[in-house]
């Protein structure tokens, strides 16, 4: 029995929204992982490399924020980035204990890479649909996380992992860039 048909057995008609979503991501950071080996980096480098990329010179505090990390986690992170050279850090000549990050050349081509296993992925996950019912996916996924953050909201669950959420209560200082949702999580 091939694969295809063997999966399709496990009655997934009956499944939650929630347990699709999670095949769908499992199957991406499996697939993900597997293409990053030959790039040196870890699986968890890869938010900061494509945050940097989409917010170049972003305080350490602003990756930790905008990547729901502490600062000690993002100061470790960023410390091992450093190290392999594919980030650096300068100080803020206004405020000598701030520093701004962005990627070194490096870091920019392992960007490149990250982002272009990405659209392999999207292509083959694609290459049975056609381009209309691509768009008519990306809308329908996009209505689902945009109902799912109302309903936090209307329901008023704490949205401290949702950061950008905070720009709606008037706390929008905290956001010097706006946010790239992608790779956050």
């Amino acid at each position: 029995m091939d694969f295809i048909r063997e999966f399709k057995n496990w009655s997934l008609d009956d499944s939650v929204m929630a347990e699709l979503i999670s095949f769908i991501y499992k199957g991406y950071n499996n697939y993900l992982i597997h293409r990053i080996q030959d790039l040196n980096i870890t699986h968890g480098q890869i938010r900061f490399i494509l945050l940097l990329k989409t917010n170049e010179n972003s305080s350490q505090e602003e990756i930790a924020h905008h990547l729901l990390l502490s600062r000690g986690t993002t100061a470790k992170s960023l410390r091992k980035l450093d190290d392999e050279n594919i980030i650096q850090r300068t100080v803020d000549p206004n405020n000598r204990r701030k520093y701004g990050v962005v990627l070194t050349d490096k870091g920019k081509e392992i960007a490149k890479k990250i982002e272009k296993i990405d659209d392999d992925w999207e292509k083959s996950i694609y290459k049975n649909f056609k381009e209309d019912d691509k768009e008519i996916i990306r809308d329908l996924l996009k209505e689902i996380a945009i109902s799912s953050m109302k309903i936090m909201h209307d329901e008023n669950i704490d949205n401290k992992d949702f950061p950008f959420m905070d720009e709606h209560h008037g706390n929008s200082h905290h956001h010097r860039h706006s946010l790239n949702f992608r790779w956050i999580f």
